[in-house]
């Protein structure tokens, strides 16, 4: 499915890697710059803003590109409800994807990042 919308952090290294997926995926929308996702970024205050600004209930298909372990923490605090860890690692350069569906998050599908630069070039 190809994302409505792509959010990445101010690092270049996270900008070059939305534009390489926004590339593979057929994505022809803004990749928009969202504060709140650096490495030691709060999940919760990225959340309260996530939340004011995007609703997911509006059928809006989404990709967050950022760090760690920012993203292994938001990844738990959406799957979880922040209860408890997930007993896995983020690699460098992985892709996880999630879904709102029926009043809550799902895990879609988890690319390591060996496999996922096999399917985008990402420069």
């Amino acid at each position: 499915e190809i994302p409505d919308i792509i959010l990445h952090s101010g690092f270049t290294r996270s900008r070059q890697t939305a534009e390489g997926v926004a590339a593979a995926a057929g994505f022809h929308g803004d990749l928009l710059m969202q504060d709140g996702l650096e490495p030691e970024d709060s999940v919760t205050a990225f959340m309260t803003n996530f939340w004011t600004q995007y609703n997911p209930s509006a059928s809006k298909t989404l990709l967050i590109v950022g760090h760690e372990p920012f993203m292994s923490d938001l990844a738990e605090f959406l799957l979880t409800d922040g209860k408890t860890r997930l007993p896995m690692t983020f690699d460098r350069g992985a892709l996880l994807g999630t879904g709102y569906v029926g009043q809550r998050w799902k895990l879609l599908f988890y690319l390591t990042g060996e496999n996922l630069s096999r399917l985008v070039w990402v420069s």
